[in-house]
């Protein structure tokens, strides 16, 4: 089976279209706009942008390599000035779709004819294309020769890897490290610095044009700095994180991605630097580090909240991750009673968006004001509480104390940046060391309440940026991207906790001919149902993601092999049971994944399994 990964390719257009509309606001002068050029004729994939005429604006070089010509001549000439016209057809086809409905084609297999008359299968994706008043004027795409790829080639597969981390490298450089670009000489010194580059650390950029890259990182990190350095110079890519000296001498943390620079003759001329400032992250590193120092003798309690913080990663629905806080906290703290606040700005009062253990009419008059009661008083001076004795405690309701079984409460504020969102209540101790909580419990209880904070704020982000980073905009379920980042942080997780871990790779039956035979949008109807059907046989923890095209898969954490060819047929069966047009059926492969296994060989594995059901008669599920 053919596979192609169009994530990378699309994030690193997007960047670089979004620049070149922002180019006035974005970039102080022509040569960051030259540095971006440089950066997509480096993309080893043909990048076109086309108007709405279809006549092609811009194209990389590779694209115009493809075609035996210059990018200069291919430029204002269309697809019917290259391909077959019946080829052509389609092509303008596709290009129609994505304007009118401004709905991308992701990871299209198609075969196409060169103008040499060589024949290629080739993986294209189109987006469309906007100006800066959101009006359609295009579209723009990527297009990669898929020809040679076999998946049983092992050759294929470690070539693969290579071209998927350049491009994950290069989506990094333009997505991740924009706001400070430099360029470099073959010996290190910098010869264009962009104002973002050089105003964190308090300079102008003509002031660092000619010394040496070194003055701007801290003596005791250079020898790591240097490293990275040799690692570029050698592998064409590096990166270290470091303090940065700023020009008063004040230090922050800094990330610093390099990227190796060739003439046109492939002749090595110095490198490209991306910086970003994360004094932020490190700062909240060190915190977590200092507590889990604290920490070391309760190793069991550590790694439960380790496991609550990859849960929380995990999860980017905001009632789904009061539950799972709620259910996890009443678990480590040993407590019988929580309840989770949210803080509302406006009324500056508490209201109880979930809880476990509470009595009814307590949920029913939640609300608190600022400053009253515990919680009330948690809320306004943001510092976290620990009673040992509620019936002594003067900020504790006399209303409200008979309900409790144990008389040790804590309470927690959810603040993050400064800001406060909620509060986190746990009472009614019960374990065998007492019913009185510690000072460590409440530590605890902080470090979850940080977590919950960073959590809550990642689910309202993941609103309004799933669409562009993890999403697939047709099924709204989670894309490639998200799949093998996530992939690789399960099979981690699995070896470090001796977990089972299984993997199944979906395929729709002859989902081509469902669409040759009542349309695309009845296609797409399916793939959406496919969504459904998948969310609805799975757990919370479970994570499906849209694969390629009509493909799907399943990672399922802590699943023995039994239980997952169970999931697999409740799918199967859901899917058979479609109340739409004559939908088809389902091939399953089914993988278990080792301890000496990395993603790569997971995904082989299953998609193995699925090209043995396929080619045994389709609608069967097959175990590896």
């Amino acid at each position: 089976m053919i596979r192609s990964n169009p994530d990378d390719q699309i994030a690193a257009v997007f960047s670089c279209q979004e620049s070149f509309r922002q180019k006035k606001k974005t970039l102080p002068n022509l040569k960051e706009n030259k540095l971006f050029q440089e950066l997509i004729d480096n993309i080893p994939d043909a990048v076109y942008f086309k108007d709405k005429n279809g006549r092609l604006v811009f194209v990389n070089k590779a694209h115009a390599k493809g075609l035996n010509l210059n990018p200069e001549d291919v430029v204002g000439k269309t697809d019917y000035d290259f391909f077959p016209k019946e080829q052509a057809d389609f092509m303008v086809a596709d290009d129609q779709k994505v304007m009118e409905t401004g709905i991308a084609i992701l990871d299209k297999v198609e075969r196409t004819t060169r103008p040499d008359g060589s024949r290629h299968v080739v993986s294209t994706t189109k987006l469309p294309r906007k100006d800066s008043r959101d009006q359609i004027v295009g579209i723009m795409g990527i297009t990669r020769d898929i020809t040679l790829r076999a998946l049983e080639n092992e050759q294929y597969i470690k070539e693969q890897k290579r071209i998927e981390e350049d491009l994950r490298e290069l989506n990094m450089a333009l997505a991740n490290a924009m706001p400070g670009i430099s360029r470099l000489d073959i010996n290190g010194h910098y010869i264009y610095i962009n104002q973002l580059y050089a105003e964190p650390m308090g300079y102008r950029p003509e002031e660092l044009v000619g010394s040496n890259w070194l003055i701007t990182v801290h003596p005791a990190d250079q020898k790591q700095a240097v490293e990275a350095y040799e690692e570029m110079i050698i592998n064409g890519k590096g990166e270290f994180e470091a303090r940065a000296v700023c020009k008063n001498n004040s230090e922050f943390y800094k990330h610093v991605l390099m990227v190796k620079r060739f003439d046109e003759k492939g002749n090595f001329i110095g490198h490209h630097c991306f910086m970003r400032n994360i004094t932020g992250r490190k700062k909240e590193q060190k915190h977590l580090k200092d507590m889990a120092n604290a920490l070391v003798k309760e190793k069991e309690k550590l790694e439960e909240v380790l496991d609550i913080e990859e849960g929380l990663n995990r999860i980017f629905n905001r009632d789904k991750l009061v539950d799972f806080v709620v259910e996890k906290i009443t678990k480590v703290l040993k407590a019988n009673r929580c309840s989770i606040m949210h803080y509302d700005e406006q009324s500056q009062e508490l209201s109880i968006t979930g809880h476990n253990g509470l009595p009814e009419y307590v949920v029913r008059n939640s609300r608190i004001r600022r400053g009253d009661s515990l919680a009330g008083i948690v809320a306004q001076t943001k510092n976290a509480v620990l009673v040992s004795d509620i019936e002594t405690d003067p900020r504790f309701l006399k209303k409200n104390r008979s309900s409790y079984t144990s008389k040790s409460f804590m309470s927690a504020p959810i603040i993050l940046g400064g800001r406060l969102m909620g509060v986190i209540n746990v009472a009614n101790k019960n374990s065998t060391e007492g019913n009185v909580f510690s000072a460590l419990d409440l530590k605890i209880l902080c470090m979850i309440s940080r977590n919950v904070a960073i959590a809550m704020e990642n689910a309202t982000l993941y609103r309004e940026l799933s669409y562009l980073t993890i999403t697939d905009p047709l099924t709204h379920m989670f894309n490639y991207r998200y799949f093998s980042t996530t992939l690789d942080r399960e099979i981690k997780r699995m070896k470090r906790y001796s977990k089972s871990l299984c993997l199944l790779m979906i395929d729709i039956d002859n989902f081509k001919m469902y669409n040759d035979t009542y349309g695309h949008l009845e296609g797409d109807a399916l793939l959406k149902k496919m969504s459904t059907i998948l969310s609805g046989n799975l757990r919370e923890v479970d994570i499906a993601c849209r694969y390629a095209g009509d493909e799907f898969v399943v990672i399922l954490s802590e699943t023995s092999m039994s239980n997952a060819k169970i999931v697999a047929e409740k799918i199967q069966k859901s899917f058979n049971n479609l109340d739409l047009k004559r939908a088809g059926s389902l091939s399953i492969g089914i993988a278990e994944c080792q301890k000496t296994m990395d993603r790569h060989d997971l995904v082989l594995k299953a998609d193995t399994a699925l090209y043995l059901a396929k080619n045994g008669g389709k609608n069967m599920i097959i175990a590896l």
